[in-house]
């Protein structure tokens, strides 16, 4: 019964000694995807996409990211599709070797929109602020869920705050290379 009880405990260690050892270091490239569904404040509609992001560790606590989306929205008795380009920059809260990075940032990129019936292409541009955890299931791979304030300006949209901003959720899995 104690060789068991060893047995567990041993394979309990081998399991828990990577993830105790989990960390970005400078140099690091990291590739992932992401998922998300944005909900515009005003008026009310959807967006669903998975976005796959290539980014690089300027040093343990500084990264940047690239990132590209197709992008489906649904509301209002219309659909568009649409693409998404653009690069972010995250401050990673902590130090050592944590299980649990908080982070904040900052993202901006290029917005691309084909409305259903529409003959022409909308273009314009978007800056983000977020922040969010980047949890390590093991040395090299990690979970993140982060909030995001997106404000979106498009060409002839109207403005105002409320109407060209929306608040996503994204749940992403990252590795490290």
């Amino acid at each position: 019964m104690q060789s068991r009880y060893a047995a567990v405990l041993a394979g309990l260690a081998i399991w828990i000694a990577p993830v105790a050892l989990a960390q970005q270091e400078k140099g690091d490239k990291e590739i992932g995807l992401s998922g998300s569904l944005l909900l515009d404040h005003s008026p009310v509609a959807g967006t669903g996409f998975v976005l796959g992001e290539l980014g690089y560790f300027l040093s343990q606590r500084h990264y940047i990211g690239f990132n590209a989306a197709p992008v489906i929205t649904v509301g209002n008795g219309s659909a568009s599709v649409s693409g998404l380009f653009g690069g972010n920059y995250r401050y990673l809260i902590g130090s050592g070797t944590q299980k649990v990075w908080p982070f904040v940032g900052l993202g901006g990129g290029a917005f691309v929109s084909k409305a259903q019936g529409s003959s022409g292409t909308t273009v314009g541009g978007e800056a983000s602020g977020e922040f969010g955890f980047k949890i390590y299931a093991s040395q090299r791979t990690s979970f993140e869920i982060e909030y995001q304030l997106i404000y979106t300006k498009l060409k002839g949209a109207p403005s105002g705050f409320a109407q060209n901003s929306r608040s996503g959720v994204f749940l992403g899995f990252k590795h490290i290379f």
